[in-house]
């Protein structure tokens, strides 16, 4: 299904360029392992997880 098709706001002749530049022509693919991947896993832990939040609850617990 091609989504764009049906809105031209969302064809490439239409982005505007940003601080982070177009995106890309097509998603990026992930490759499957990164999911269940120990070693990705315990990388995460080591460089991401300590620099960001991740918050997660019900909207009537806030």
């Amino acid at each position: 299904m091609n989504v764009a098709a049906g809105n031209p706001a969302r064809t490439r002749s239409h982005v505007q360029e940003d601080a982070i530049g177009a995106p890309p022509e097509s998603p990026t693919l992930i490759p499957a392992e990164r999911y269940y991947s120990p070693a990705f896993a315990a990388l995460e832990v080591e460089r991401m997880w300590p620099k960001v939040w991740q918050l997660a609850c019900m909207v009537d617990h806030v």
